[in-house]
């Protein structure tokens, strides 16, 4: 398996055990500035990389086994992405813009843009049962299962990049119109910072700065419903 583009730099894994090694992988988006051969995680941290190798993955198991998700009546690579920056590509466009924007060829979409939508594109499914609105099917009618926010939603929010330097972002899957508030907490728990808003349904993203603040461990406290996820947020310098 090769993630990249032919006119940049690539990472080649040739074995399961290579694929094993690299994933998963911190998420930060770094163009590859060269070519790889089976590197570990510890060795070539990508997040993007290790999502567009997940994604290469999901494609080839659904073109070479029909049985792989049965209840599916779209190939996997020729859903379409129906909400967000990369809305109205088909997984297999979103998997090419990755791997060119990755390879240093170039994209007209951000590397964080990419490796966001991926990482939701690949948790979006599991055995034909749809996880997630994140994808569509090209036409109608589309047989598939939906569901409404839950304790799944939750694990479909990341804050990037972290650790930071001040400015980050907070992204989340919605399924619907529902009211949020996130909470940043410093180390001793004490409230630096709320914001609240409605989430839409598909990719909700919220900029935070926290530029003026001493570098330390924060907590990011995401409230939606009566649901609640924290997450550590490292500052630095």
């Amino acid at each position: 398996m090769v993630v990249g583009c032919s006119g940049g730099n690539t990472i080649t894994l040739t074995n399961t055990t290579a694929v094993k090694n690299f994933l998963p992988s911190k998420p930060n988006t770094n163009v590859l500035t060269q070519s790889y051969i089976n590197p570990s995680a510890a060795s070539l941290n990508n997040g993007l990389a290790a999502q567009l190798a997940t994604l290469t993955l999901n494609v080839q198991f659904d073109l070479y086994d029909a049985n792989l998700a049965p209840n599916s009546t779209v190939n996997f690579k020729d859903l379409v992405v129906d909400s967000g920056p990369l809305k109205g590509l088909t997984v297999e466009q979103v998997l090419m813009e990755g791997n060119s924007a990755l390879g240093g060829c170039g994209s007209k979409y951000t590397r964080s843009q990419i490796r966001y939508a991926a990482a939701i594109i690949n948790s979006s499914w599991n055995l034909g049962v749809k996880r997630n609105n994140q994808l569509t099917c090209p036409k109608s009618p589309c047989i598939k299962t939906d569901y409404s926010m839950s304790n799944s939603a939750l694990n479909m929010i990341d804050v990037y990049p972290n650790p930071t330097m001040g400015k980050f972002t907070i992204a989340f899957m919605g399924t619907d119109e529902s009211a949020y508030t996130i909470e940043l907490l410093d180390f001793t728990g004490r409230l630096i910072s709320t914001k609240a808003g409605v989430s839409i349904d598909g990719i909700n993203e919220v900029n935070f700065d926290i530029s003026s603040l001493p570098a330390a461990l924060y907590t990011v406290k995401f409230n939606v419903k009566d649901l609640s996820r924290t997450i550590r947020l490292v500052k630095v310098y």
